[in-house]
């Protein structure tokens, strides 16, 4: 019984980690419309400098985590024992990270439209109940890192297949190679369980970069490398610079 179960959990996890990108793409593409038809000082919003920044950092959020879910998505459907040993560890790395940055995406794209994000006439309130939902489904932030070391340990093929996703961009970029070299460096081995979130936060967010480079636009990658990875940003969405802002808010299908 046990097993039956542990096996379909492995396989909802999957859901829960693609369900996010769903909720990020939908919340964006309402507040990207507002922008796009809102003025503010003989201005569309859409045209304003630093709404351009948040909506252009946010939009890389969601790049990301379709990237990476739709990898892992490939890895289930995969016969290898290479391929069933990446589902595993990615699932996990995939439903952390992106259910992470789901609310945060959501309550953004609900602040852009103001007052008007906040009450029921737009689809922002039901997108921001359901925004943390998929994080707690099917283990919440902590199970699932945990249970991510717990693989790593016990399932020697799991770190291979990590190591190759992991190595397959190098050369290609030398920021995400110096992020990759910074660490293995710092993580020469697997963490304690106290530092399991800052451990799978970072595999995850050099994990989905190693799959941009590959097959994402240019300007999508190299701003998420530059982003995500080098350090030089604040906390908060929208606290980043030298953003090719029209090529990553063309990804959201609207006229720019």
């Amino acid at each position: 019984g046990v097993r039956t179960i542990v096996e379909m959990v492995h396989h909802t996890r999957l859901d829960t980690a693609i369900a996010p990108a769903g909720l990020m793409r939908a919340a964006l593409v309402e507040a990207h419309h507002w922008v796009s038809h809102r003025t503010a000082f003989q201005k569309n919003l859409v045209d304003q400098p630093l709404m351009r920044t948040v909506l252009a950092d946010l939009t890389l959020d969601w790049e990301g985590s379709v990237a990476l879910g739709m990898r892992v998505a490939h890895a289930f459907d995969g016969a290898t024992r290479e391929d069933r040993a990446f589902a595993r560890i990615g699932v996990a790395l995939a439903k952390f990270m992106s259910n992470k940055l789901c609310p945060v995406v959501v309550s953004e794209a609900m602040e852009v439209l103001g007052g008007m994000g906040f009450i029921e006439d737009t689809p922002l309130p039901m997108l921001y109940r359901e925004a943390p939902l998929n994080g707690i489904w099917e283990g919440s932030g902590n199970v699932i890192c945990l249970d991510a070391l717990r693989t790593l340990a016990k399932e020697p093929r799991a770190v291979d297949a990590l190591n190759a996703e992991l190595d397959a961009p190098a050369g290609q970029d030398t920021g995400y190679d110096a992020a990759l070299r910074a660490y293995r460096a710092r993580w020469t081995s697997l963490p304690s369980e106290a530092e399991a979130r800052w451990f799978v936060e970072q595999t995850a967010l050099l994990l989905t970069a190693a799959v941009l480079i590959r097959q994402a636009p240019e300007p999508i990658a190299d701003a998420f490398v530059a982003t995500r990875l080098s350090g030089d940003r604040g906390r908060v969405s929208g606290t980043v610079r030298n953003l090719d802002t029209r090529a990553i808010l063309a990804r959201l299908g609207r006229p720019d």
